[in-house]
């Protein structure tokens, strides 16, 4: 999926699931169950990426083929010149480069439409609540709405001007209890939550003994 998706076009699938205030003529959120599922789609494919990112030397991996690509770069077959290489390198030289777009693309979104953090709590909410009511039996299924869960849980953090951890409408602590009683081997979902966040410091102590334990 090209890396222009997600800066160009996210912030617009975000407002067409956050409709604006007065707007009855736009469907919202409980209207575009596709979109939604497109949400999702994006949230757990970043987290994926992100998490293989972090455990993988991709970074050392581009140097290695920019030094060879200047021995070949008249090969007829070079898919991926320099200047694609260069850009690819700074952006997986970032620690979690896929989220850290969708961040950037979410707090645009949220500038001129004040019904994005909502959107975000809603779905988060509504991810947690599937999964408590143990709505679907696929283990896959399950991974699917935890990282869904997850991605708002972050996005919200960012773009939301108190953040996600104190007085938010997000269920965050129940989130955070049940990643770590029902996904002990995906780590990796509260460690977004609580290293991609923006305000993980202002968390009272309650929730940041859970991360800790």
């Amino acid at each position: 999926m090209p890396l222009f998706y997600f800066r160009e076009k996210f912030p617009t699938l975000l407002n067409r699931l956050a409709r604006p205030p007065g707007d009855e003529k736009e469907q919202g959120l409980g209207d575009c169950q596709a979109l939604g599922k497109l949400l999702g789609d994006i949230l757990s494919f970043t987290l994926q990426f992100d998490f293989h990112r972090m455990t993988r030397s991709i970074s050392n991996d581009f140097a290695f083929y920019r030094r060879m690509l200047g021995k070949n770069a008249s090969h007829p077959d070079i898919i991926v010149n320099d200047d694609k290489a260069s850009d690819m390198s700074m952006f997986t030289a970032k620690h979690n480069p896929m989220i850290m777009t969708l961040i950037d693309a979410t707090c645009e979104a949220a500038k001129t439409n004040p019904n994005v953090c909502p959107m975000l709590a809603i779905v988060a909410n509504a991810c947690l609540g599937m999964l408590k009511a143990k709505t679907y039996q696929a283990p896959e299924t399950n991974l699917f709405c935890a990282r869904a869960m997850t991605g708002c849980i972050v996005l919200f953090d960012h773009a939301d001007q108190k953040g996600v951890f104190v007085k938010s409408p997000v269920q965050l602590k129940n989130a955070v209890l049940l990643l770590k009683k029902d996904f002990k081997d995906q780590q990796y979902l509260l460690n977004a939550i609580h290293f991609s966040s923006r305000t993980y410091n202002n968390a009272p102590s309650s929730i940041k003994e859970i991360f800790e334990s």
